[in-house]
């Protein structure tokens, strides 16, 4: 599996659509889409962000799929300005939705402790 195929599988898994997260990163949903099928690479502080975001190594996801840092990797020309309130407000949405899971699961075990003590 190639490193956009990772991507997208993480991004799957924690429930956001391609238009979230390029609007997190503020880039289009093409750039991103690109990015997923390997048709685009991606530059550092995009995994960065996608790895604080989704709790995941980013350098252990590149040296997976072997891919070695160079100077090329780093674009200090280009000025990406990320919106960080999305940011933010995405990792609060991806915070509740994990207290209400625990949640559940605890009034689960909850119930069924009761039960066994009846």
């Amino acid at each position: 599996m190639n490193l956009g195929a990772k991507l997208k599988k993480i991004r799957e898994q924690n429930r956001y659509s391609q238009k979230e997260i390029a609007d997190i990163l503020n880039i289009s949903q093409k750039t991103y889409s690109n990015i997923e099928s390997g048709k685009s690479q991606i530059n550092l502080e995009t995994l960065a962000i996608l790895s604080k975001l989704f709790d995941f190594d980013a350098i252990k996801l590149l040296e997976e799929n072997e891919i070695f840092l160079n100077y090329k990797t780093f674009n200090h020309n280009k000025k990406e300005k990320y919106n960080y309130r999305l940011i933010y407000n995405s990792l609060l949405k991806r915070n509740e939705n994990l207290i209400e899971e625990l949640t559940e699961v605890n009034s689960i075990i909850k119930n069924v402790l009761d039960s066994l003590n009846t």
